[in-house]
């Protein structure tokens, strides 16, 4: 008996349980009629998702805990499926109870159980939910720890313009970069007392940023932009119009 690994159970839910093993089976398997968070078929248990992780590193610590001395239990988790009377014990899938581990990860009810157990029954802790990086160095391949996900939205269709801020007794707070891709005479000053604000061919940049991202453009298309500095706000903005206002223009990739 280890208080790190056992769990109270409903005892038809236990018993339809069994010594399955531990997988993702809810696309195939059945739903179980009174733990309805919980799918299985003849060979696999599927738990609720809130408790994956707590489950996964129950198995962590039964697979270091013991390892059959002294006539105590062994168990080896495999990634196929298993029979009950595999020798040693066998239980899987470890690559499945290895992604529960990242996806439910120590929480605070699960921390509380686990100091309950240290400090008033058994005096041991169960390494996994202290350290949870040892279960990569264990059974992983010791490289950090894989993102879940891809990154959204990538593209190559953007422009990033950059400047040097304006210097003197007087700064701007900001810049206003407006973008055509018509060419430099379509692009209009602004009016002092009129903001514009950001949409695809206008971006209101701070002082100090030095950089303006455009995204979204059409590749081997030319735009064209031009930049002005502004002080103030809302009717009493004050662009700088007047002199050799600057201009570029790219091709979009």
């Amino acid at each position: 008996t280890d208080l790190h690994h056992m769990r109270a159970t409903d005892a038809s839910v236990n018993s339809e349980r069994g010594d399955k093993d531990f997988d993702n089976c809810q696309a195939t398997g059945t739903q179980h009629d009174e733990a309805t968070q919980c799918y299985f078929t003849s060979n696999a248990w599927e738990p609720p998702a809130s408790v994956k992780g707590d489950i996964a590193r129950a198995m962590f610590y039964m697979a270091v805990r013991y390892e059959g001395d002294s006539g105590e239990a062994d168990l080896e988790l495999t990634d196929f499926y298993t029979s009950p009377s595999s020798s040693p014990g066998q239980l899987g899938i470890l690559e499945t109870l290895m992604q529960w581990h990242q996806t439910d990860p120590v929480d605070a009810k699960e921390m509380t159980r686990h100091e309950l157990v240290y400090n008033n029954y058994q005096g041991n802790r169960n390494p996994f939910i202290d350290h949870p990086e040892y279960v990569d160095l264990i059974w992983g391949d010791g490289l950090a720890e894989e993102p879940l996900n891809h990154p959204t939205d990538f593209s190559a269709h953007t422009i990033t313009i950059n400047w040097t801020d304006a210097v003197g007794p007087v700064e701007p707070d900001g810049y206003l970069l407006r973008m055509s891709s018509s060419g430099f005479g379509s692009i209009s000053n602004p009016v002092d007392g009129i903001p514009i604000t950001d949409d695809f061919w206008n971006l209101n940049v701070p002082f100090g940023t030095e950089k303006a991202v455009f995204k979204g453009l059409t590749p081997s298309t030319v735009y064209y932009f031009k930049i002005f500095g502004y002080a103030g706000n809302g009717n009493e903005i004050d662009y700088k119009i007047d002199g050799s206002v600057q201009q570029i223009s790219i091709e979009a990739n």
